[in-house]
């Protein structure tokens, strides 16, 4: 009446029930967890809670009733909820922090870029063409996946060596060399038999020391005790790419290319 906000008793119950569990000691996400198994909706378009939904009740002043809203806790249920609060904000987490600037497009070699929705959940996308990534790749799955790179690539740290051939001034003169061979008149077939395993025996010299380096820090990530360990991959990794629901592939720094789910054994 008169443009006053009524109170819905239902939602003050949960409102209430989400302070008391928080004083309870029981973290956003299992609050989150806990709402969404007993069939409590967010929103009736949203069955799901997730943390940064309970993170912003927790810090709603409105709550406690003010001249356009009507009150719902006390401020002793307030103020307890607060004494208890974690540093919040809905970023990313650090090994997200690290990990993003190398989580690209698997479609169009765009980075990805990350955004908070209005429900509070993140959205990953491409810039050059959102529909490219679906919304069901989050920071969990991303998460999940490059855990799932990195147990592979340490179990099968020899399989993956379709990289790039190494250039050097004298490779590029054996090239150029081999080049100008084939194009004379006369072939010189021995000539060019022997700068070719010249060419070849340079580029495989220089490819085994490139990797050597490499292929002991992927033996070190196999030691690892760690699901993900951010400083050996940020070592050895210059991308990831994501698909359209997952993270596919990592692009090791030698150009070497690691598939998700290829098993060499």
């Amino acid at each position: 009446m008169g443009g006053e906000i009524s109170i819905n008793a239902e939602e003050k119950i949960i409102v209430q029930q989400i302070y008391q569990m928080y004083a309870g000691g029981l973290s956003y996400l299992s609050i989150a967890t806990e709402l969404t198994n007993q069939n409590i909706r967010y929103m009736p378009s949203k069955p799901e809670w997730n943390k940064n939904m309970i993170a912003r009740m927790l810090q709603n002043e409105n709550y406690l009733g003010n001249e356009k809203y009507p009150c719902i806790i006390s401020e002793t249920q307030f103020r307890l909820a607060q004494a208890s609060m974690k540093t919040y904000t809905p970023t990313e987490s650090s090994d997200i922090k690290k990990l993003k600037n190398k989580l690209v497009c698997d479609v169009c070699g765009q980075h990805l870029k990350r955004r908070i929705k209005a429900s509070g959940n993140e959205r990953w996308y491409c810039p050059h063409n959102p529909s490219h990534i679906s919304l069901n790749v989050t920071d969990d799955s991303i998460l999940k996946d490059i855990s799932a790179l990195q147990k592979q690539l340490s179990h099968n740290p020899m399989e993956q060596s379709s990289g790039n051939n190494t250039l050097s001034i004298e490779t590029l003169r054996l090239q150029n060399e081999v080049d100008t061979l084939l194009m004379q008149t006369e072939l010189q077939v021995e000539k060019i038999k022997q700068t070719i395993m010249e060419l070849a025996a340079l580029q495989y010299s220089l490819c085994a020391t490139e990797y050597a380096a490499e292929d002991e820090k992927i033996q070190a990530l196999g030691r690892s005790q760690k699901d993900i360990d951010i400083e050996l991959l940020d070592e050895l990794i210059s991308d990831v790419r994501i698909s359209k629901n997952q993270a596919t592939k990592a692009v090791l720094k030698s150009g070497r290319i690691f598939r998700k789910g290829e098993n060499h054994e």
